[in-house]
């Protein structure tokens, strides 16, 4: 009986170290998250500043600003004999093609930071959640 009785104290104990042990883990991951979290919200806070900044890689809307070789072509004269055939059957001039490329590669940059903000408010979400179920499973 006193054997018994010993076991279960031992047990016990070694119930209350692994309780112990899961308590410094939620705490730490705790704290992790909520710096995670912190993290997030500057990164999130730039990607806003990045979609509605002015992104005219062209150069047209200011034209103090150097402008960008579209694809490495500076001028007409640098694109290949079949877009240089096509625009001039067209008749686009090699200005209305760059601005409506680098229209198209603008419109694309934004929905792709559009797409990262997305992602990460979800994870931000769930970061959240974890941190209240943390909470309340510890009252």
């Amino acid at each position: 009986m006193a054997s018994a009785l010993h076991e279960a104290e031992q047990q016990e104990n070694e119930l209350k170290e692994r309780l112990d042990e899961l308590e410094a883990v939620r705490q730490a991951l705790a704290e992790l998250s909520e710096e995670l979290q912190v993290e997030l919200k500057e990164i999130v806070t730039a990607l806003l500043g990045a979609q509605w900044e002015g992104l005219d890689h062209s150069g047209i809307a200011d034209s103090s600003q150097p402008r960008a070789a579209y694809g490495g072509y500076g001028s007409r004269e640098h694109l290949p004999k079949t877009v240089r055939e096509m625009l001039q059957q067209k008749g686009i001039g090699f200005d209305k093609f760059r601005k409506a490329a680098m229209a198209s590669m603008e419109s694309s940059h934004r929905k792709q930071l559009a797409s990262v903000e997305k992602v990460i408010r979800g994870q931000m979400e769930l970061l959240a959640s974890i941190v209240v179920r943390q909470k309340t499973a510890s009252m």
